[in-house]
């Protein structure tokens, strides 16, 4: 996957959300900077998303945590 590949993909998803903004927020107009929001492309990609305050930083054996869920 290459750099223009992975741009394409981030400009489609977010056209996507756009598109669909009424449906994602029936209750109130988005701002589209909000739309931009990591966590809501990872629901709208099906993956559940979660803060984790301890995320980045390193562990005792030097690895950092990280974890992925798909719903």
């Amino acid at each position: 996957m290459n750099e223009a590949h992975i741009e394409k993909a981030a400009t489609d998803l977010l056209m996507q959300i756009y598109r669909d903004r009424r449906y994602l927020w029936p209750d109130h107009e988005m701002p589209p900077m909000m739309m931009r929001s990591p966590r809501i492309a990872a629901l709208v990609c099906g993956y559940d998303y979660h803060v984790n305050p301890t995320l980045g930083t390193p562990s005792s054996t030097g690895t950092t945590p990280a974890l992925a869920s798909r719903g």
